[in-house]
């Protein structure tokens, strides 16, 4: 009776839309728990790197333990391992960010990676650059560049350097892009491994940087939410997601952490972003949209 209650939902139209929405919204408060946690970003690195990989090789193994060895082999294949640094890269590179300047600011230029990923499609996978990337390009740049300047006026964020947290949102999001872009030309790639992998890489890495002396300040409860329940969960529905609906409109459907993400942080910590920085932002996510699904139109053409 339930099975057959699931595949009629499966089967609904709006099945695919609902489930990537759950996992955009799932994701949106993850940043606010950063600010919870009270950790250093090395510390909050490790932490989330270590929980992200075990829970996603535990859920593949158990999901499909006949195929797991060929899972396996994948991950840690040429292509599986320049996907897993990706993924290495966006971890450490979007935790710095977060914890380096106001939430508002890395959030907006993470946004940007469908721009990167059209990029490094042209490059690797030689597809033509329409002017509506480089039209799009400018104005999000132009909106970050204004989030930006007015950056140190945020009531709350942390004092570190905008201009470094913009760059690491920036760094996080060409990370994403490049690895859209190669799991896209391997088709065979797992997924859930693969973001394991590079977590767990990352979460290695540092940790034989810094030691275990710091690795229990601040609240682990906290951060433990975040690597064992919402990106897990949010990866879950969105991957799934991409079963049942376009990649435009999970794409769209990503903007919600874009928008919400600060507002969550606002509301835990009172970190406030300025009206410019609202201004740079609402640009960016704009311009963003309407790039989203003049992509989305072009290709049905």
């Amino acid at each position: 009776m339930l099975s057959s209650v699931i595949q009629s939902l499966k089967q609904h139209p709006l099945f695919g839309l609902a489930l990537a929405g759950f996992g955009a919204l799932v994701l949106t408060p993850d940043t606010l728990f950063i600010r919870l946690s009270e950790m250093g970003p090395l510390e909050i690195i490790v932490w989330r790197g270590l929980e992200i990989g075990f829970i996603m090789f535990t859920l593949s193994y158990l999901l499909d333990r006949k195929n797991f060895g060929k899972t396996l082999k994948l991950t840690y294949s040429p292509a599986g391992m320049a996907a897993s640094a990706c993924i290495f890269v966006s971890a450490i590179a979007f935790v710095t960010g977060v914890t380096e300047t106001s939430v508002s600011v890395i959030l907006f230029a993470l946004a940007t990676s469908p721009i990167f990923a059209a990029f490094f499609s042209r490059i690797i996978l030689k597809e033509r650059t329409h002017i509506s990337t480089w039209l799009a390009t400018a104005f999000t740049l132009g909106g970050i560049l204004l989030t930006v300047v007015d950056a140190d006026s945020a009531h709350g964020s942390p004092d570190g350097s905008v201009v470094f947290g913009a760059f690491c949102g920036l760094t996080a999001a060409a990370a994403f892009g490049l690895n859209f872009v190669i799991l896209r030309k391997h088709h065979n790639l797992p997924v859930a491994t693969i973001t394991g992998n590079g977590s767990l890489l990352a979460a290695l890495a540092v940790l034989s940087y810094i030691g275990t002396s710091t690795l229990f300040d601040g609240n682990i409860l906290m951060i433990s939410v975040s690597g064992l329940i919402i990106l897990p969960l949010s990866f879950f529905c969105l991957s799934s997601a991409s079963r049942y609906t376009t990649a435009a409109n999970i794409g769209l459907l990503m903007l919600l952490e874009t928008i919400l993400g600060p507002i969550w942080v606002w509301l835990g910590v009172g970190e406030t972003a300025t009206v410019q920085m609202m201004i740079g932002g609402a640009i960016v996510i704009t311009t963003l949209a309407i790039y989203v699904i003049y992509t989305s139109l072009a290709l049905k053409k």
